[in-house]
């Protein structure tokens, strides 16, 4: 695959009844066959919406455990948990994991198919000791699973690993920041990336030694951009290794190299309003073999749209 500068090919967009961006997030499922989007409500429950990418909204869920007044941003990541069948490792049917940053300190499960048998919500870790608030979530080495905490100070990720439906706690990974918005985890490097746009600063550490791989701050930006303020937010990694970072304070995508942080190019994405949040899947669901951008933005009533675009070679 091509790992030079690109071009997008806008393919189709379509608006949510969705507002209020900062307690919303949104994750594409895996071949980006569907998107997720987990959002708090203002004093009422967690509710976890599932659209195709042509915009219909395929299902919904509540989540009741875990209210308690406080919007927060709350992830959503579809995941296969490793099962043992006839003593070899296999994976299990897909399942959603929804982040709950509020009183419970654990993590939700949500099954794939939405019944009206409550009890397919439930939680697979809980801190009892109150010493994570998981924030941000991605898949890990394996099937681990990478979780922010957003308890002040702590300057932290979490793995975990699966044992049958629950998790269980692996390592504690020191960074440099404080509970960053998002993080994503680039397994053909072993790196875990990790935005912070208070600093206007993206990390990347080596997940085995937990060293800083590179630094992209606003010192040593290009010149491209370097008389513009950056505000990085939600990340994406395509096949090539290319590093997709959601500029949340223009209107724009960066593009990096995920494994020397450097700069290659911007993609302008001023038709769109500011890019909120940026999901990448290998198969465009118009195009097969065709790479898909896909990117929530806020819209002229104030809402939030999410339009795909096709990744080219620029030519």
């Amino acid at each position: 695959m091509r790992t030079g500068p690109v071009t997008l090919q806008k393919h189709g967009t379509f608006s949510t009844k969705l507002v209020n961006w900062e307690y919303t997030r949104f994750r594409a499922t895996p071949r980006g066959l569907s998107i997720l989007c987990g959002r708090s409500e203002a004093r009422g429950p967690v509710v976890v919406h599932k659209y195709s990418t042509k915009g219909k909204l395929l299902s919904s869920w509540e989540v009741h455990t875990c209210p308690d007044g406080r919007p927060r941003p709350h992830s959503v990541l579809e995941v296969n948990i490793p099962s043992q069948t006839n003593g070899a490792s296999s994976m299990s049917t897909q399942k959603q994991i929804l982040i709950n940053c509020t009183r419970c300190f654990g993590l939700i499960l949500l099954h794939d198919i939405v019944t009206d048998d409550k009890s397919t919500e439930y939680a697979v870790y809980t801190d009892e000791r109150k010493k994570i608030k998981p924030q941000d979530i991605c898949q890990g080495p394996g099937a681990s699973i990478l979780a922010v905490n957003a308890i002040p100070e702590s300057k932290s990720v979490w793995q975990y690993v699966w044992q049958g439906e629950k998790l269980e706690f692996k390592k504690k990974i020191p960074i440099a920041t404080d509970f960053p918005p998002h993080i994503i985890y680039d397994e053909r490097n072993d790196l875990l990336i990790v935005s912070d746009f208070e600093e206007k600063e993206i990390w990347a550490y080596k997940m085995e030694t937990h060293n800083v791989a590179w630094r992209f701050t606003e010192k040593n930006k290009s010149k491209e951009i370097e008389k513009v303020e950056i505000m990085p937010c939600a990340m994406a990694l395509d096949l090539a290794g290319r590093l997709y970072v959601a500029d949340g304070k223009n209107k724009r995508v960066l593009v990096m190299d995920a494994r020397s942080g450097k700069f290659q190019q911007c993609l302008d994405m001023s038709e769109l309003g500011t890019v909120r949040d940026i999901a990448w899947s290998d198969q465009h669901h118009l195009y097969a073999d065709q790479s898909m951008l896909t990117a929530v933005h806020t819209n002229s009533q104030g809402g939030l749209s999410i339009t795909h675009f096709a990744i080219c070679p620029k030519q």
